[in-house]
């Protein structure tokens, strides 16, 4: 047998254990980069996460208050004024007037022919109120004069226009409801009333009564025997006609001047009326409520 030398065998084994090593080294590097793969592929991103609270705009419900946008309704000088879709009324904030300083409105309405009428200031007679005015003094019915404001920016059923102190809410297209720091009420347009809170009814209920044109309101006792009382022109109080009828047909106190025996009796004339076809003593007698510019008159007899 041939034998190998002891330096073959030493040169043998250096090149087997350097083979090891170098396949040691290689499965290791393989195995540590394969590692840090599957590290990087196992790591996950963050994930955005949705918000279960509703914005601000949608958190109300449907039952929320709504409340109008001041400056959509301000016309400038302090004021602001709105109108009901149908326009049966309309009012007008003026919290800063040069005439009344303290928080105040005025709502023109539709004539309040359910409710009593009121004192005219300019022509001194009981008129239909056509007017809620709400100030320091509280809340009462007016006469309207001018007007008023039922041209404005609508202000739509279930929204609400607050200025300052004083706020009104549409409760309908045709009701309203005003509240202020001196009181507050309710319009009803279908109605023609108006409700004020703390009102005492029961004197209300006992107010005059006015009557329109056509309408009779009863009969006064006369020398020639009871003659009717009937309405001409304008709203009467039929209580103040029976009442003024009787006084210039039988107080002998009242003093009658001329053919047309013109007298006056408490602030109304009254005389003999120039009805065309008929003689002064044919026709009937006539009160007017002036004498120059007469609004409202009756007649006694026919």
């Amino acid at each position: 047998m041939r034998r190998t030398s002891t330096s073959t065998w030493l040169w043998r084994g250096l090149c087997a254990l350097s083979i090891a090593v170098l396949a040691a080294g290689c499965s290791t590097s393989t195995q540590s980069g394969t590692t840090t793969e599957v590290s990087s592929a196992s790591t996950s991103k963050p994930q955005a996460v949705a918000s279960s609270t509703p914005p601000s705009s949608e958190s109300g419900g449907s039952n929320a208050v709504q409340n109008a946008n001041a400056d959509e309704y301000y016309l400038g000088y302090g004021k602001h004024a709105f109108r009901l879709e149908s326009g049966t009324a309309g009012c007008w904030f003026n919290p800063k007037n040069h005439d009344d300083p303290q928080p105040h409105l005025s709502c023109n309405v539709r004539d309040l022919v359910s409710d009593p009428p009121v004192r005219n200031q300019f022509t001194g007679r009981d008129e239909t109120a056509n007017d809620v005015v709400l100030d320091a003094a509280g809340v009462r019915r007016d006469i309207d004069m001018a007007g008023g404001q039922l041209a404005g920016p609508t202000l739509h059923p279930g929204v609400t226009l607050s200025v300052g102190p004083l706020a009104c809410t549409a409760t309908s297209v045709t009701s309203l409801s005003c509240s202020g720091p001196t009181g507050s009420f309710d319009f009803d347009g279908d109605a023609a009333s108006v409700t004020i809170a703390g009102e005492d009814t029961s004197a209300a209920s006992n107010a005059a009564v006015l009557a329109g044109p056509g309408q009779v309101c009863g009969e006064v006792g006369t020398r020639s025997g009871p003659r009717p009382v009937a309405v001409l022109t304008g709203q009467v109080d039929c209580e103040t006609a029976l009442r003024i009828a009787d006084t210039y047909a039988n107080d002998v106190s009242v003093v009658k001047q001329g053919q047309g025996q013109f007298a006056q009796v408490e602030g109304w004339l009254c005389m003999w009326a120039y009805v065309e076809g008929r003689s002064h003593r044919d026709s009937y007698l006539r009160c007017d409520d002036d004498p120059v510019a007469a609004q409202a008159s009756f007649r006694i007899g026919n």
